[in-house]
């Protein structure tokens, strides 16, 4: 009986240290998985965090270049718009200028010259000697106030050129440079003028040329249309800014 129970009960500690060491055995292989997932789930959430961190720097470096690239082209617009605006400016005083020395020509010709013209030549045939001496005197005042306006304008309008050439496109300053030979030719004309005035055969017969009317006529044609091709060229500059 003993034995037997000897037996069974060597069997049965057999059994439960069989199972015991399958039991810890099998726990350790389950440890041994559940570090291993632990390890995984580790690994998964660094590598998701590192992702998150990388693309928060994606972000923020996307968001700073954007600033950078939204500064650069502000400023590039701004820099267009000043250079729109003061070239505008400068091209719309030249223009202006322009117009105040066409103004200034057409007044001194019709104006200044023809009354005093008129006055002094009807004061010249009445044979009246003091008043044909005032007459001269007035006439040549007129002539050289006339001139000193004109050639006035003139000065005031080439100086505008100066100002012109630091930015004004090689086409603007081509045209500008033909304006500038016609008026000078106007300039020859009028001086011309003042001199058949003062010549004795005007004197005598009282009548202008047909030259110098012509002549008159045709520079101030020239100047009309150059005037408008410059308009025209100084638009298709700023169209380009």
């Amino acid at each position: 009986m003993n034995i037997y129970m000897s037996m069974a009960l060597s069997f049965l500690i057999g059994g439960l240290l069989s199972f015991l060491i399958k039991y810890l055995n099998q726990k350790g292989k389950n440890s041994a998985f559940l570090e291993e997932i632990n390890k995984l789930e580790a690994e998964k959430q660094a590598a998701i965090l590192e992702k998150e961190t990388s693309v928060e720097k994606l972000k923020s470096q996307f968001n700073h270049d954007l600033e950078v690239q939204k500064k650069q082209f502000t400023l590039v617009i701004e820099n267009k718009k000043y250079k729109y605006e003061s070239k505008k400016n400068e091209y719309y005083t030249f223009m202006a200028y322009l117009d105040v020395f066409n103004n200034v020509q057409m007044k001194a010709l019709h104006d200044d010259f023809w009354p005093v013209i008129t006055s002094y030549y009807q004061a010249d045939v009445t044979g009246l000697q003091k008043k044909s001496e005032e007459k001269s005197i007035e006439f040549n005042n007129k002539c050289l106030l006339a001139l000193s306006k004109f050639r006035e304008q003139q000065g005031i309008l080439f100086s505008q050129v100066n100002g012109l050439k630091l930015s004004a496109s090689e086409q603007v300053m081509q045209v500008i440079s033909e304006l500038i030979e016609e008026i000078q030719v106007i300039n020859i004309n009028f001086q011309d003028l003042l001199e058949e005035l003062d010549s004795p055969d005007f004197q005598f017969q009282q009548v202008l040329s047909n030259d110098l009317f012509s002549k008159g006529q045709n520079e101030q044609e020239k100047i009309t249309l150059l005037r408008e091709n410059l308009l025209r060229v100084m638009k298709a500059d700023l169209d380009k800014l």
